[in-house]
């Protein structure tokens, strides 16, 4: 080591002030450092924001296009449900219909037979 008690004391200033150069130089530099990551980690969030609104406001965009086709095919369903029901009810009284003609038809081929 060096005694310091021989070393004069405008050397020691210049070292020290030397060495003050250096450590204020270094912390600079770390701080613009840390700065330009901060910065970098901003511009990425606010683009993943950017992004993730764009990516939310999609899929609202699909989320009431799908709610648009759910009510027009409930509709569609009821209107077809309701034809159902109407064929359905049509059907049950020609089915009596139907049983009186075939009645009649077979009394009608009796009466031409005994002829």
């Amino acid at each position: 080591m060096i005694d310091v008690a021989k070393v004069s004391s405008q050397i020691l200033k210049e070292s020290c002030f030397y060495k003050c150069i250096i450590a204020f130089a270094n912390r600079k530099d770390v701080n613009e450092n840390l700065r330009k990551i901060v910065l970098d980690g901003e511009i990425q969030l606010e683009r993943i924001k950017k992004d993730f609104k764009s990516q939310l406001i999609e899929n609202d965009q699909e989320i009431c296009m799908f709610k648009h086709e759910y009510s027009n095919t409930k509709d569609q369903l009821q209107t077809m449900i309701e034809k159902y029901q109407g064929c359905k009810k049509e059907l049950e009284s020609t089915q009596i219909n139907c049983e009186k003609w075939v009645e009649s038809c077979v009394g009608f081929e009796m009466f031409l037979n005994k002829e």
